[in-house]
């Protein structure tokens, strides 16, 4: 049982390695991410203006839909390019499960997703004159349960349109009904790290975010050796 976690884990490690390998050798996937997250972050700043009194109801709400169409523009053809690629068999063939094979994407599209927002939250806090009152590791928290959600939908999602040539319509119709019972509460949560949100107040919040993501996980791991094997 023990050498089949570690095999299992070394799967992991190994898929994640991967594709990260692969994103630093074209670099214009995650360059062209970061530039819609700049340009839609810069383009709301001169609409809204950095002295806006609405600033801080209105800038949880945009980061997470910048986040979200960035996502969307990025990792949900984490599986449509193994198809392309012709490389899909090759994943079918390893010797482990398919489960292990879709956390691999699940932890490159979090990473992924993290990177643009370590360019974004920034760039954003300076732009609108915004900043969080709350203990940085909470805000962290908030914003790696969110992201962590958005992974795990983008490589569902993707492992389910990896077939379809009509996926550009095919992918925002399954990710915006997925991703609502997460984000709405981020959003919130977000909104009130401005105002020093302690972990205590913000207890409802998470609990939804949390069985949320484990029902989502749950339910894309037990769905996910039928998608994957064609």
């Amino acid at each position: 049982m023990k050498d089949e976690v570690l095999s299992n884990l070394t799967h992991v490690f190994y898929i994640t390695l991967k594709d990260i390998q692969l994103e630093f050798r074209r670099k214009y996937e995650v360059f062209s991410m970061i530039t819609f997250a700049f340009i839609s972050v810069l383009m709301s700043s001169f609409s809204i203006g950095p002295f806006s009194p609405y600033a801080n109801e209105i800038l949880p709400a945009l980061l997470w839909i910048i986040f979200l169409f960035t996502g969307m523009l990025g990792f949900y053809t984490v599986f449509a390019r193994e198809m392309e690629q012709g490389t899909i068999n090759g994943l079918r063939v390893l010797p482990t499960s398919s489960q292990t094979i879709l956390i691999g994407k699940v932890i490159y599209g979090f990473l992924l997703m993290s990177v643009v927002e370590l360019f974004v939250v920034p760039l954003s806090t300076v732009l609108f004159r915004y900043s969080f009152n709350s203990n940085p590791l909470f805000v962290v928290l908030v914003f790696a349960l969110g992201t962590l959600d958005l992974a795990i939908v983008g490589a569902t999602v993707s492992g389910l349109t990896m077939y379809t040539e009509s996926r550009t319509i095919l992918i925002p119709l399954l990710t915006f009904p997925l991703v609502l019972p997460v984000f709405i509460p981020s959003v919130i949560l977000t909104k009130n790290l401005v105002y020093g949100l302690t972990f205590s107040f913000a207890l409802p919040e998470l609990r939804i975010i949390s069985l949320s993501l484990i029902a989502l996980l749950v339910t894309s791991i037990l769905l996910f050796e039928y998608i994957f094997s064609d």
